[in-house]
């Protein structure tokens, strides 16, 4: 939990959602999310992306770059503040059963009114060999409203 918390992000722009920093070079970090979260916003439009500390950054304009032709994209934050970025695995050493962690700021609720960072175990039901629409190749059992944290035990 304390390592999905430091690399965790919210996005607030055209839509909400959460990412993952997952490079870092000199001050301009790099966030992974899905495309969905980040595709409805049109140029110059404002992308907030806040971090752990509570800090809100403004994405670089003209950082948005859409992944593949699958559900994910890439933008990118200037900070000088210091944030450690996440270490990306290929989603192929992912078996069936193996446990992992999901984590992620879902939209606000009657419940629940204001986006918090929630945390969630699950497991790997199935890891499809074959191409599937928008890259959802990698099933897990926890709640798909947040982004997937690779952290296998």
């Amino acid at each position: 939990a304390e390592v999905a918390k430091q690399i965790t992000v919210k996005i607030e722009g055209a839509t909400q959602g959460s990412g993952v920093i997952v490079k870092k070079e000199g001050n301009v970090y790099t966030v992974l999310t899905a495309w969905h979260v980040i595709k409805a916003n049109r140029a110059g439009e404002e992308i907030d992306i806040s971090t752990m500390d509570g800090t809100n950054h403004k994405y670089i304009n003209g950082s948005v770059e859409r992944i593949g032709g699958v559900d994910l994209a890439e933008l990118k934050f200037m900070s000088s503040n210091i944030y450690k970025p996440s270490l990306i695995e290929d989603r192929l050493s992912a078996k069936s059963g193996e446990k992992l962690y999901v984590s992620g700021y879902p939209l606000a609720t009657t419940t629940v009114p204001a986006r918090l960072l929630r945390f969630l175990e699950g497991r790997v039901i199935a890891n499809a060999s074959e191409e599937l629409p928008d890259g959802y190749q990698l099933l897990y059992s926890n709640h798909p409203l947040f982004f997937l944290i690779y952290i296998f035990f």
